[in-house]
């Protein structure tokens, strides 16, 4: 999966860079931040500079996101930690895309319905996990 997450130590803080180079991917991120002497600035709409501990980010396909840690005072020490969670999900645009997935991935099962047999292919899936 082309989804790629680059930490950078530049002169005034540290750069995220996220990128979600799939095609039909979403991915949702929830990180929480133990901060020393850094401030948060991102380029999340929304979300401007904070000291706040956590941060979501949602990618869609293709989109890119530059988050900024910066230092709030240059003569004290300074650094992070994290926790983090994230999912990803598939995106269906639209019904034929569904129903080719579940032919590609689906099973063909037989079902009795009043006395007759017919094949049904189905495909289990959850949505949102």
């Amino acid at each position: 999966m082309e989804i790629h997450f680059t930490s950078l130590l530049v002169a005034d803080g540290y750069l995220w860079l996220m990128e979600n180079l799939t095609s039909n991917f979403l991915l949702d991120c929830n990180f929480v931040f133990d901060l020393t002497n850094l401030c948060i600035v991102s380029t999340i709409k929304g979300q401007g500079s904070s000291e706040k501990s956590e941060l979501l980010v949602a990618l869609k396909p293709g989109e890119t996101r530059i988050i900024r840690f910066l230092l709030v005072d240059p003569m004290l020490a300074w650094g992070y930690s994290y926790t983090f969670s994230y999912k990803v999900t598939e995106t269906i645009a639209s019904e034929d895309e569904l129903v080719s997935i579940v032919k590609t991935k689906g099973e063909l099962k037989p079902v009795t319905y009043q006395g007759q047999e017919t094949p049904v292919q189905y495909w289990v899936h959850f949505l949102n996990e």
